[in-house]
């Protein structure tokens, strides 16, 4: 490297540096292309390899998923989730894509289910919080299991299935029975950071989806605990050890 060179990139650190300091007074920071965790680049970059999903689940749905309906406008989706609040999101989405709306919450037994509202996560959850609050409202709504409403048939073409329901991702994924190998994508919210009871940790989610045979593709978003900072969830994208997005294993 030339002694040009080497001093361009010291005062284009300095600069990046001194940027940052400022931009962190506002919980701000620009960082390179390359160490990005992003759920539009991650879809935009299965689509440019190839892969664009023909059908899309969307399994908790609260206010929408736009960069997913952004990413692949023209597949089928079915958009799930049981809290009336969620409805009129629904809907709107629903008339912008061609897609269905199913009211109901997804486990791994059907019945009716307690749904604790927590609006801090934007959503709702199965699990009783560990801090033990008694102030969070709650509604009762139908569960259902994944493979009692679909059939290998509802999973067709290319399949994307996002699961985000607070804590009970490991339940749906059960619910879904022999139809998670009719699956070429999934984008789910794993913790590790487990702050309900009972509710399971990354690495069971992960090891449950391996048994299926799906490797970690990307990491398309993370969400740290605001009581510390530390890394409390990740939103993780995983595709089948056969799939074209892992074939090449070359670094350049």
């Amino acid at each position: 490297m030339s002694a040009r060179r080497s001093h361009l990139r010291t005062l284009l650190r300095a600069a990046y540096v001194a940027v940052n300091r400022i931009l962190g007074t506002a919980g701000l920071r620009v960082i390179k292309l390359n160490t990005a965790v992003d759920l539009t680049d991650s879809l935009a970059n299965v689509r440019a390899l190839g892969v664009v999903p023909d059908c899309v689940f969307d399994i908790g749905v609260a206010a929408g998923t736009p960069e997913l309906y952004a990413a692949f406008p023209d597949a089928r989706y079915h958009l799930i989730d049981p809290l009336p609040a969620s409805l009129p999101h629904m809907r709107r989405w629903a008339a912008k894509l061609d897609a269905d709306i199913i009211p109901s919450a997804l486990g791994a037994q059907a019945g009716e289910a307690t749904l604790e509202i927590r609006e801090d996560l934007g959503g709702s959850t199965l699990y009783e919080d560990i801090a033990g609050d008694r102030t969070a409202p709650r509604v009762t709504v139908q569960m259902r299991r994944f493979d009692e409403m679909f059939g290998p048939d509802d999973l067709r073409g290319t399949t994307l299935v996002k699961i985000d329901v607070q804590g009970a991702e490991l339940d749906v994924l059960r619910g879904m029975g022999t139809l998670v190998s009719g699956v070429d994508l999934f984008v789910v919210e794993v913790s590790l950071l487990v702050a309900w009871h009972d509710a399971p940790h990354m690495d069971e989610v992960i090891a449950h989806l391996k048994g299926h045979g799906f490797v970690i593709y990307d990491i398309c978003g993370i969400l740290r605990r605001p009581r510390d900072n530390a890394l409390a969830q990740l939103d993780l994208m995983l595709c089948k050890a056969s799939s074209p997005l892992v074939a090449e294993q070359q670094w350049t």
